[in-house]
């Protein structure tokens, strides 16, 4: 069970995995062995061991990403907004469609080039 998201990134969504336990009084009539409560009065799961109720203790998980997972993110997510500004102008601008599509075609050279240097340093 997974109670909390400690982030302070919007980018981390958990939802669902809830367990249900059925709620008692403190005077539940005849309890079987293993039987699990949440008990109202003090807030806690509980589980009747043939005499007695014990409450359980566990530690719960947290979920949360790493500065540099953060960083990545939001990175990731102010590239993406710059892109979709520019594509939004390039259609009411053909200066910035001009551009935009010079800036396509230097990043496909610069990938053909990056590659084929790769290969040249992998053959000496």
């Amino acid at each position: 069970m997974i109670k909390g998201v400690i982030s302070g990134s919007p980018s981390v969504n958990v939802s669902g995995g809830y367990m249900s336990y059925p709620s008692f009084s403190m005077n539940s009539n005849n309890p079987v062995i293993g039987m699990m409560r949440f008990n109202t009065y003090n807030r806690c799961t509980e589980v009747f061991d043939g005499s007695s109720w014990y409450t359980m203790t566990a530690a719960e998980p947290m979920v949360s990403l790493t500065a540099s997972a953060e960083t990545a993110i939001a990175w990731a997510t102010r590239k993406m907004d710059e892109e979709a500004e520019w594509k939004k102008l390039a259609e009411i601008s053909p200066a910035v469609a001009i551009a935009l599509e010079n800036l396509n075609k230097a990043k496909e050279q610069l990938r053909v080039i990056a590659h084929l240097s790769r290969e040249h340093e992998n053959s000496i």
